[in-house]
């Protein structure tokens, strides 16, 4: 049976992170290995996973010794042993059968690279889906599709820009599936739940607007593929940070920093908002992007 590394950074999670590794074990496929990583918490987190580990040996602890969550997923994966990649957040959960369905589907379809299912969110006594879908070429490129637990994948050498805090996931799955085979079969059966609280990155949706732009100017960089909905976006995101900075949520030098990867699209984002009428409807709508509570 091949073996699947279910790799969890926890940062300060004590009060989720035995729900996370629960999830794991209760699986319907059982070989597993569960990579703990921690990232420096200074709460009871150690603790509650050395409790986990006396009732299950596949569970390990592993220390990352300079805080960071893509630093932290780096420590698990140099250490993985598995085929087969599954990451998760200290704070989400995955279906019983979402690794056993995997595992199904990359027996009968060898060649394929990953596989991804839909994710349940949760806010309180309220839940949405998400189902990754691809509509026209490149779109990974434009917009993050794949919820981190989303995907299950084979072992290969990509790894996480080591000082990327936000958005982080999105450049990982650009360049796994630019530099390594097709995008991953999407599966629209819920195999995971993600738990949206106050603590965690996606309370933040103004954050969440930025390092989005952030990203893309580097994948920008990296992939320069152009179309007509490419340059479509990147002047929506140019626009975005212009109205984030006018309005005192970054500062001049991160609307420098993401301005930077625009070239002439920013300049024409500045006269758009520039513009009476038009720039007052932009506004409004980024503003009503950064009211829409972690982009439901």
């Amino acid at each position: 049976m091949n073996l699947v590394s279910i790799i969890i950074p926890v940062f300060n999670g004590e009060k989720t992170i035995e729900r996370a590794i629960n999830s794991c074990l209760n699986q319907t496929y059982q070989n597993i290995e569960v990579l703990v990583v921690d990232n420096c918490s200074t709460d009871e987190s150690k603790k509650k996973v050395a409790n986990c580990m006396k009732r299950d040996s596949r569970i390990k602890l592993l220390d990352c010794p300079i805080k960071g969550r893509s630093r932290a997923r780096n420590v698990g994966l140099d250490q993985a042993k598995g085929d087969y990649i599954q990451l998760l957040d200290a704070d989400d959960v995955l279906a019983v059968d979402k690794i056993k369905t995997a595992i199904q589907f990359f027996e009968e379809n060898p060649e394929v690279l990953a596989y991804s299912t839909a994710v349940q969110y949760v806010k309180g006594d309220d839940t949405w889906t998400i189902t990754p879908s691809i509509s026209f070429k490149n779109e990974l490129l434009v917009h993050n599709i794949f919820p981190i637990n989303s995907i299950i994948y084979k072992s290969v050498s990509t790894r996480f820009k080591s000082d990327l805090e936000y958005d982080e996931d999105w450049l990982f799955w650009v360049d796994l599936f630019y530099t390594q085979l097709p995008l991953p079969k999407i599966d629209p059966t819920i195999g995971g739940s993600v738990y949206v609280t106050g603590v965690n990155t996606m309370s933040n949706t103004a954050l969440m607007l930025y390092y989005e732009v952030i990203v893309r100017g580097m994948i920008k960089q990296s992939y320069p593929k152009n179309s007509v909905k490419i340059c479509v976006s990147d002047l929506k995101k140019s626009i975005t940070v212009h109205v984030l900075y006018s309005q005192d949520k970054i500062s001049k030098q991160e609307l420098i920093d993401a301005s930077r990867f625009f070239g002439s699209i920013n300049l024409v984002a500045r006269c758009l908002i520039k513009l009476p009428g038009i720039g007052r409807r932009l506004i409004d709508q980024v503003n009503n992007l950064i009211q829409k509570e972690n982009f439901k």
